[in-house]
């Protein structure tokens, strides 16, 4: 009885898949934050095609608004030359 519980315990384990998602960096909006055109996805938590991403524990210079300076505009310059339009993998987390 033991091995056959095991055994569908592994293999419900092994069905189950992460949040995952693969797509290009369609824009850059500014030096921590960025959209993907998602073209492969297994995701729950997904319900649009393009997703904005920020990244995590980054934290530029603003581009706009009343906090807006010159090296926000550097950041963002950098970011996009960087990810724009390159093909990325994101494992998604809640």
């Amino acid at each position: 009885m033991k091995p056959i519980i095991f055994c569908l315990l592994f293999i419900s384990m092994a069905s189950c898949s992460p949040d995952e998602a693969y797509g290009r960096v369609s824009k850059v909006v500014d030096g921590d934050t960025f959209d993907v055109a998602l073209q492969d996805y297994n995701a729950s938590q997904i319900s649009e095609d393009i997703i904005r991403i920020r990244l995590a524990d980054i934290d530029t210079p603003e581009t706009r608004g009343a906090k807006a300076c010159e090296a926000g505009k550097n950041a963002s310059a950098y970011t996009r030359a960087w990810l724009l339009s390159t093909y990325i993998f994101l494992d998604l987390d809640d």
